[in-house]
């Protein structure tokens, strides 16, 4: 963490080991709190999150950056890590995930519990091809950076009771 002059404040994780050879050796403490390999980071009004673990799993800390925390979003289709996901939180706490392999978007509630999934493989509304970068706007609005379609999907996110979740698709 730093401030507005690009002064450390705060440092989350640990450096990667020196060997002492001009080489930096890899850590193998992937527990809680510590960071293995971290791919994406999104913020919210109250929260950070990390995609970290090549994309299979995610931390959430406080905005000081204090670990609350974390679960796993292993893709159940594809076992191998999805090195190119986008992460994503709106301002109600659910975590988004977009998954390149199965061209798809996974909604998770701040446990972890999947509340919903959208997208397939195409390059019709609604449909991905290599989905990477995720922004949800403070007007619930969910940008989708569909990379392969050369495009960016945007959708307005209405939830009536967080377990019936609609997409709209933005024209």
């Amino acid at each position: 963490m730093l401030d507005l002059e690009g002064n450390l404040l705060k440092r989350v994780g640990q450096q990667w080991d020196d060997t002492g050879t001009g080489e930096l050796k890899r850590r193998n403490n992937t527990g809680p709190g510590a960071f293995n390999y971290p791919t994406e980071i999104a913020v919210s009004d109250h929260e950070v999150a990390v995609l970290d673990t090549v994309g299979t799993r995610v931390q959430i800390m406080d905005l000081e950056c204090n670990r609350l925390r974390g679960f796993s979003v292993l893709n159940t289709f594809h076992q191998e890590a999805d090195r190119e996901n986008g992460l994503g939180l709106d301002r109600d706490g659910n975590i988004y995930v977009s998954y390149v392999g199965t061209s798809e978007v996974r909604v998770y509630n701040e446990d972890g519990g999947l509340l919903a999934s959208f997208g397939q493989s195409g390059s019709r509304a609604g449909e991905f091809s290599a989905p990477r970068g995720l922004w949800v706007n403070a007007s619930d609005r969910l940008y989708v950076a569909d990379t392969e379609n050369v495009r960016v999907q945007l959708f307005q996110l209405t939830a009536g009771d967080q377990r019936d979740w609609m997409l709209e698709a933005g024209k």
